[in-house]
């Protein structure tokens, strides 16, 4: 008898949580941890099925200036990445290459440069095109001098139909649906608002 994904996570937790009401009050259950591991594994299998394509691709456009965009939201990801990268190599000893940037030094990589999915790349235009999530990055957000509060309530404004349009794909074609859904978790798991 084989079991589900579900069935054999909750096995798992049992063994790792046997007293399962000592967590009820925390703001986090242990069913909300079974389903973020669920949604992480949905979310890791939808990025390995995805096909990675050139910046120009994903853009649909040879328009210098959005080509310049994208070098510099890939720049501005990439400075973060590569603090990711050393905060955990300092404090657990990993390296994760995956964080490093891509090597395009050589003519050959150049012209191939940087190739990303249709996931990746939505994630890196949200960031530069709703400025409440680079305000959160930055750490702005924290500083009513840097972000007055009219400010913020205009981003959130912003961030609210960004959300609200993530949502209505929840209706739309399947493929829709699961970009939707990776899409809010994300939101949600890269930004905590």
């Amino acid at each position: 008898m084989g079991y589900s994904m579900i069935e054999m996570i909750d096995n798992r937790l049992d063994q790792l949580f046997p007293q399962r009401d000592l967590y009820t009050f925390s703001p986090f259950s242990v069913e909300d941890l079974r389903d973020n591991i669920i949604m992480f594994i949905i979310k890791d299998a939808y990025a390995e099925s995805e096909r990675k394509k050139s910046l120009r691709a994903n853009r649909g456009t040879d328009s210098d200036a959005d080509r310049m965009r994208d070098s510099r939201n890939i720049a501005y990801a990439q400075h973060y990445r590569n603090l990711q990268y050393e905060r955990i190599k300092e404090e657990i000893g990993e390296q994760i290459s995956e964080l490093l940037p891509d090597d395009i030094s050589s003519m050959g990589d150049k012209i191939v440069g940087h190739k990303l999915t249709e996931m990746q790349y939505f994630e890196l235009n949200t960031m530069a095109d709703h400025p409440l999530l680079k305000t959160i990055i930055s750490k702005r957000i924290c500083d009513v001098k840097k972000v007055s509060n009219d400010t913020f309530v205009d981003y959130m404004d912003d961030y609210d139909q960004l959300v609200s349009e993530l949502i209505n794909k929840l209706d739309g074609h399947d493929a829709d649906v699961i970009f939707a859904t990776i899409a809010l978790f994300t939101l949600e798991w890269k930004y905590n608002v």
